[in-house]
């Protein structure tokens, strides 16, 4: 892969091309979310404190060093305005999902039904 070109996995075809930094910047977002929401579909209904305390050293690390400073920036305010909820799987998809509305509100894009979080992102893993 050369530079800005990537890799798009759509309908089990594999397309190339150069990708401008806006599209990127967009695909590295989106691709952070499915990440995050994958997470928090399998978190256990009842985690462990390791399993709590790894989830929380991930997110804080995460706004360490994602790529983007300018969303870091962003996440790191919201982590401390809005801290994570990882108590229990339920609390972390539904934490999770209403971060995601705030930063779609703030980009003006459409809401989640939070409700249905776990039937979006449930991805059939094993942890």
């Amino acid at each position: 892969v050369k530079d800005n070109q990537s890799y798009a996995f759509t309908e089990s075809k594999v397309h190339t091309g150069a990708m401008t930094k806006q599209e990127i910047r967009k695909r590295l977002g989106n691709s952070t979310w499915v990440l995050l929401h994958t997470m928090a579909a399998t978190y256990p209904a009842f985690p462990t404190q390791e399993h709590k305390k790894d989830v929380l050293k991930f997110l804080i690390l995460l706004t360490k060093v994602f790529p983007c400073g300018d969303c870091a920036k962003h996440m790191q305010k919201m982590f401390s305005d809005y801290p994570p909820r990882i108590s229990s799987h339920d609390d972390f998809v539904q934490w999770l999902c209403e971060c995601h509305n705030m930063v779609n509100e703030r980009l003006k894009l459409p809401q989640f039904d939070c409700s249905k979080a776990d039937e979006i992102w449930e991805c059939g893993c094993e942890v």
